[in-house]
């Protein structure tokens, strides 16, 4: 009974995980680009149609440059990324979706139905995802110009735990992360903590003259 319990968490798992959808623009790596509606796919492929009456074909990212999905109103770009654990064990590479970039890039993966801000709640997540709280969105930081993401955690942790241990990724401005959470009480989302990084960091280079 138990396997049968589990088998069927991971079953909806991977369903969330995978169900990210829209309309959709591919930009290839050869330069083409191509509109239509796409569907998120395991780690590595997005199920693409120019049309909505066609048939869904399976693309891998490894051609793909990105692909840009629509949310709601919002645009979201996703590509494929190598991935670590904070400790810089690798993982399995993992098509990806940009929420923030700056110094600092935030990434998501998970099912987005909208993107917007909300006070604390599962754990600090600053977005509304899925349509219930069972929903697991999974966080990744990349220092820019880095080729590998780093898996920081879901949105089933708190910020401080998503944020222990990643002091290179936020080099750049070695002091300001841990102001910032101090700061922050728990009132603001991985999202607004990252982005006041990056708006802070930027305003301390240009004073110094970094």
């Amino acid at each position: 009974m138990m396997r049968i319990l589990i088998f069927m968490l991971l079953c909806f798992v991977s369903k969330s995980m995978n169900a990210q959808q829209g309309e959709t623009v591919l930009y290839f790596k050869n330069g083409d680009t191509i509109s239509g509606y796409g569907k998120l796919k395991g780690a590595d492929e997005i199920k693409f149609r120019k049309d909505k009456e066609d048939k869904y074909s399976k693309i891998n990212f490894k051609t793909l440059e990105k692909a840009d999905i629509k949310i709601k109103d919002t645009i979201i770009s996703y590509k494929l990324f190598p991935i670590t654990k904070k400790n810089g064990k690798e993982k399995t590479p993992s098509v990806i979706g940009l929420f923030e970039s700056g110094s600092v890039n935030l990434y998501v993966k998970g099912e987005v139905k909208k993107v917007g801000y909300f006070t604390q709640q599962l754990g600090g997540t600053g977005m509304t995802f899925g349509g219930t709280t069972d929903a697991i969105v999974h966080y990744f930081i990349r220092k820019e110009n880095e080729p590998n993401a780093v898996h920081i955690g879901s949105n089933y942790y708190a910020d401080d735990h998503l944020l222990e241990d990643t002091e290179n990724v936020f080099s750049e401005c070695p002091d300001l992360l841990k102001k910032i959470l101090e700061s922050s009480n728990g009132y603001e989302s991985i999202y607004e903590i990252i982005e006041r990084y990056n708006a802070s960091c930027k305003q301390l280079y240009n004073q110094t003259g970094k």
